[in-house]
């Protein structure tokens, strides 16, 4: 199940890094909290649990396309892109989650269908010493329609093949 980030009035995203709000189709979220830098020198395992806090324990690799779609069928379900930045010490302070999505179906009543999903993880560069400093970090989730405007078709007239007898008309000729 994909999750972000529940806000808590204690705020702090070490202590409630447990507690996730799930994403619901089609409801957009931006949820936060704020995190103190520790006085670690290690900028990678910063930087990783940072990730876990806002990734979540089990962040999904796939998502899928429908509501009502079987993990057996491969083809009904949508990988997760990821778009990152990373050179140096790089900390996350944001992460970003987009689905697109369409309309398929009849006109009538069309299904939601998820085209993409794409998170991106906004960073930054930490320099010279910051420890005790408080960062704000934030998670959202955002669904697009990219559905093309449905236009009316219409069938092809009919074409008429018709074998007759070469008398049929013969009364009247």
């Amino acid at each position: 199940m994909l999750t972000i980030i529940k806000s808590s009035s204690n705020q702090d995203c070490l202590a409630v890094s447990g507690e996730r709000t799930p994403v619901l189709f089609g409801f957009s979220l931006v949820s936060g909290c704020k995190f103190r830098v520790p006085s670690t020198k290690n900028c990678t395992l910063l930087s990783e649990t940072i990730l876990g806090v806002l990734r979540g324990r089990e962040f999904p690799q796939y998502v899928a396309s429908f509501g009502n779609s079987k993990p057996q069928n491969v083809l009904d379900w949508v990988q997760i892109k990821t778009e990152t930045s990373v050179m140096g010490c790089n900390i996350p302070l944001s992460l970003d989650i987009i689905v697109q999505w369409t309309k398929y179906g009849s006109l009538v009543n069309p299904q939601a269908q998820i085209v993409s999903v794409t998170e991106k993880i906004n960073s930054f560069s930490l320099n010279g010493p910051t420890a005790g400093r408080i960062m704000q970090i934030s998670s959202s989730v955002s669904f697009v329609d990219v559905s093309a405007a449905a236009q009316a078709g219409y069938k092809a007239p009919p074409t008429i093949d018709a074998k007759l007898p070469f008398n049929f008309f013969f009364p009247f000729v």
